[in-house]
């Protein structure tokens, strides 16, 4: 509680739009992708990528099908596709979101970065959770 209120205070109002602090270097792969294939070629898929421990599952169009956590990667059955292992219930961020609404998703979930996406699902980016580590004393 005492957390909640001290971010709180912190942000304020603070109603920057997030795309603004968005990355859109993230590492997509559609869901036929092997799991084996990720680890294999996972230091050349992670080259200039700013959101390197969730890969996001896209369809041709950008679409955003589910994520994987590296971790779940690196434990998977080296048959097992993307599509396999990936949670599909993704907790994104609207592309109209702000600084506060991507803070209070950081705070309840813990993730280490957020999708952005747009009203047609489509990945337009991510923000992370150390991006928002920096801004915050500049919220005050």
């Amino acid at each position: 509680q005492d957390k909640s209120l001290k971010v709180e205070h912190i942000i304020g109002e603070h109603d920057e739009q997030i795309l603004l602090y968005a990355s859109p270097d993230l590492i997509r792969l559609p869901a036929t992708t092997p799991a084996a294939e990720v680890l294999d070629r996972y230091r050349e898929l992670a080259t200039g990528k700013d959101v390197v421990t969730y890969v996001y599952i896209t369809d041709p169009a950008g679409t955003l099908k589910g994520v994987v956590d590296l971790r779940e990667i690196v434990a998977a059955e080296p048959a097992q596709t993307l599509g396999d292992i990936m949670t599909e219930h993704v907790i994104a961020l609207p592309k109209d979101a702000t600084l506060r609404d991507a803070v209070v998703l950081f705070e309840r979930y813990n993730f280490r970065a957020l999708p952005i996406k747009d009203e047609n699902n489509r990945l337009l980016g991510a923000v992370t959770s150390r991006d928002m580590r920096g801004l915050r004393p500049r919220l005050a």
